[in-house]
């Protein structure tokens, strides 16, 4: 048995050298070919270069990915002006239909908050939703089929707006995953007013197939009592309009006065009026203050409230007041894409006075994206000047340098395939195929100076080199290849990130190997010529020097 296993060795060993050496000699048939036509090569790989640079500038670009953490957050708003009681049944029905969802784990709910503005609010809650890992969630394991099936179950069974999302891809980045935007307006005008172009804005981003919603919780038709105070009666009765404000805010509001320890905890004190004695406008009957003649002065004498409709919470960007809208992709499109449909809608939209700019992770990829170009062009400027010192000279370096858009060509053929963006993942499996497609290049380039040293022509010295270390190439390239097949068929929370990155790296790995052992020796036999022409340029021009 051991003997039938070793003779089947090496008849798999003979057979597979006897075919490599059949693929070898085509090769070099095929390196010959071209070495002749240079200007086929040269084409062609003009032709590979245009190809990777069209495909580069149309992908869809990204920046992080958005990962299946098996987390949801869902919102529910109701009229403005409604109560915490009806906020929380209405919560309530909701909660019992996502409960019931086959694709859900657990979900917990808090009512009379905010999650965008970061504010109390007695119409809005929110919810966090645990969903079973993807292989038990059923026939629907797709998270974002699952937002859509609950938001198609939701939708018509509560009264008010129900709004689900992911969390954003980093922690700490925002409320809600997506595109965040900040309008500003920075002409001071009035809330109504900016909140009417804020909902064009988002009518304008709804109706663009690019964008799958579009939405803000800034409101400005809240119910709220204006105080009107008479400054001048004020005066008269020895008080300040600070002093009377401040004692509303103390009774009405509230106010942390003090703190205290006992028992080696500490204690807040919080002074405010009963509910009783604040629920209605008669309540300010109840309210005295003392002037400086120490006498008890009403503030119903001082205060009149008007009924008026405004925003419940204002906020500011860069010191003007803002708008936050958030807005997330249709399927198939990205980030990248979202932002620009923004952009081009914005232009047309938004009035003179009033402005817009990114917010959370959106802000991070907008100012990433000519960092990438910069780290990208100084990776290749520093690989090429370590050439030009180990080589000594500045044009076989170029040899190397002109193989990477075979790389780069892959790189997007394998990521438009598999329906990835060009996000942050991809572009580190770029920089890395800088020194993994130079790797291969320079071992063709190296032993082919040393063939070239020993007295062989240009010519053949590029075959001899671009032979004798083809098997080396393939082996290590497929290794590394192979190494990154898990990667592409992850599971779970970073699934994303490792997809993007294993085949985009495997994809520029497998063109830059099948085309740039093939056009790597051309370069080499045309800068080698370029270089020797040089050199014997430079050696007249020094025998003259000497002459003279």
């Amino acid at each position: 048995m051991k003997g039938k296993t070793k003779s089947l060795t090496q008849r798999f060993v003979s057979a597979f050298n006897a075919s490599f050496e059949r693929l070898t000699d085509k090769y070099v048939g095929t390196i010959r070919f071209l070495g002749k036509r240079k200007i086929i090569a040269l084409g062609a790989l003009a032709f590979i270069a245009f190809g990777a640079f069209f495909l580069m500038n149309n992908a869809q670009k990204g920046f992080i990915p958005e990962e299946d953490d098996n987390n949801l957050t869902f919102v529910v708003n109701l009229q403005a002006g409604a109560n915490l009681q009806y906020i929380t049944r209405e919560m309530e029905k909701a909660t019992e239909i996502v409960r019931r969802m086959p694709e859900v784990k657990s979900i917990s709910t808090v009512s009379g908050f905010n999650l965008f503005s970061s504010a109390a609010s007695p119409n809005s809650a929110m919810g966090f939703i645990t969903l079973k890992n993807p292989k038990e969630r059923g026939e629907v394991s797709d998270m974002n089929k699952v937002m859509e099936k609950i938001q198609a179950a939701v939708k018509g069974k509560i009264k008010g707006e129900f709004m689900i999302f992911r969390n954003p891809a980093v922690e700490g980045f925002g409320n809600a995953g997506g595109v965040e935007l900040v309008l500003q307006d920075r002409a001071s005008g009035s809330i109504a007013d900016f909140e009417k172009i804020s909902r064009k804005v988002i009518d304008a981003l709804s109706k663009r197939p690019e964008i799958g919603t579009a939405f803000t919780s800034f409101r400005s038709d809240y119910p709220q009592y204006e105080v009107m105070l008479d400054e001048d009666k004020a005066q008269q009765l020895g008080l300040t309009p600070k002093e009377i404000m401040d004692v509303m805010q103390l009774y009405l509001t509230g106010s942390q006065t003090t703190d205290f320890i006992r028992f080696g905890r500490l204690y807040r004190v919080n002074v405010r009026s009963e509910a009783e004695f604040r629920k209605n406008e008669a309540s300010l009957d109840n309210i005295m203050i003392r002037n400086r003649d120490n006498k008890m002065v009403p503030v119903s004498t001082l205060v009149s409230l008007k009924k008026v409709y405004g925003p419940q919470v204002i906020s500011r960007y860069n010191l003007y007041n803002s708008i936050s809208v958030n807005a997330n992709a249709a399927g198939g499109a990205s980030t990248g894409k979202v932002m620009s449909v923004i952009d081009e809608v914005l232009q047309k939209e938004l009035p003179k006075g009033y402005s817009y700019e990114y917010g959370g992770l959106s802000l991070q990829e907008r100012n990433s994206g000519s960092q990438m170009i910069f780290i990208f062009g100084l990776s290749i400027l520093f690989v090429y000047f370590l050439l030009s010192a180990q080589y000594e000279s500045y044009l076989l370096p170029l040899a190397v340098m002109l193989s990477l858009p075979t790389g780069i060509l892959g790189v997007f053929i394998a990521t438009g395939l598999a329906g990835i963006d060009n996000n942050i993942y991809v572009q580190i499996a770029l920089i890395m195929l800088v020194g993994l497609l130079a790797k291969n290049a320079i071992l063709i380039v190296e032993f082919a100076i040393r063939q070239r040293k020993a007295g062989l022509s240009v010519f053949e010295a590029g075959i001899a080199g671009a032979k004798m270390r083809l098997r080396p190439i393939l082996m290590t390239s497929f290794a590394f290849v192979a190494g990154l097949i898990p990667l592409m068929f992850a599971k779970g929370g970073t699934a994303m990130g490792n997809k993007s990155i294993s085949i985009s790296a495997a994809g520029g790995m497998l063109s830059g190997v099948i085309l740039g052992v093939v056009v790597i020796p051309v370069l080499y036999m045309v800068f080698q010529w370029l270089q020797d022409k040089v050199s014997i340029n430079k050696n007249q021009r020094d025998e003259n020097t000497h002459t003279i």
